[in-house]
């Protein structure tokens, strides 16, 4: 499932990183080890979320709820250096 946050990211992205951030996050949903060695639990949250690498430039954010996976935001690593230094 993706939030409103990542829907809009999404379309706002460049189409190769919007269709790599798709990619990523159907592999990972599908339970790709490769995809699953390569996330990583966001430290800092209150909340358990992940991060997924969509390229060089982008991560995909997520978390799983009763066993459903909400993407919460596909963003710019730089943005989410930021969120995290938030959070």
């Amino acid at each position: 499932m993706y939030s409103r946050r990542a829907t809009k990211a999404l379309r706002d992205l460049p189409a190769q990183a919007a269709h790599d951030a798709v990619l990523v996050v159907a592999g990972l949903a599908a339970g790709d080890e490769a995809l699953w060695h390569q996330a990583k639990r966001v430290a800092r949250p209150r909340t358990p979320m992940f991060s997924a690498r969509v390229g060089i430039h982008y991560r995909a954010i997520f978390q799983l709820r009763d066993g459903v996976m909400i993407v919460l935001d596909v963003l710019h690593r730089k943005d989410f250096e930021r969120m995290v230094m938030r959070a």
